[in-house]
């Protein structure tokens, strides 16, 4: 099941730059600043997303999603 699309709008993604790592495919890994880890949307995004991953996995990539 994929995860739920991220999308930033412009100013914020700019903010954001250095938090995310392109992964390929249109997917990207979120990372925390504050604790130094990737967030992870699991399971299936069914409970709040929380940066407590050190290593980016399945649970760890977002889809980009157009509009």
């Amino acid at each position: 099941m994929a995860a739920e699309p991220v999308c930033l709008p412009e100013p914020r993604a700019e903010r954001f730059r250095k938090a995310y790592a392109n992964v390929g495919n249109g997917t990207i890994a979120l990372h925390s600043r504050a604790n130094n880890m990737y967030v992870a949307a699991e399971p299936a995004g069914a409970q709040p997303r929380i940066a407590n991953r050190t290593a980016i996995g399945p649970w760890e990539r977002f889809d980009l999603g157009g509009s």
